[in-house]
């Protein structure tokens, strides 16, 4: 068998939960991805979540808005420490704190994701338009 470099035999793919990349093998005869999370109760760790398709909305006013009350929402609602947040116009990254014995950030995101769109509709965001 030829021996192939590094970056034949691998791909980046995307987790669809909480948008964490990694490497994994790629074959043609290989099994569906197991993506695999970290459960560190009370850990830190690093998101980057894009909006759909890319769009630029979080540089709008209305959504930063939104995004601040759904993060204070999530937080009363599952305790979290935001350490560091970086709002990009199409993406945001953040570094979490979860407290002791808790490694649910999946739930938190999901809620996050959730409200925010919800939110969005209600105050001025326009769905993207479906091709």
């Amino acid at each position: 068998m030829t021996r192939l470099p590094f970056w034949a035999k691998h791909r980046r793919v995307r987790c669809a939960d909480h948008c964490v990349t990694t490497a994994r093998p790629f074959y043609d005869d290989a099994p569906m991805p197991n993506y695999r999370r970290a459960f560190v109760p009370g850990g830190t760790f690093f998101f980057t979540v894009v909006t759909e398709r890319r769009a630029g909305i979080l540089c709008e006013p209305d959504a930063r808005r939104c995004l601040r009350v759904v993060l204070r929402t999530t937080a009363a609602r599952w305790p979290f420490e935001i350490r560091a947040i970086v709002v990009l116009p199409d993406h945001l990254h953040t570094i979490w704190s979860l407290p002791d014995g808790d490694s649910d950030f999946s739930r938190r995101w999901a809620f996050l994701k959730k409200t925010f769109t919800q939110s969005w509709l209600a105050v001025s965001g326009r769905e993207q338009p479906i091709t």
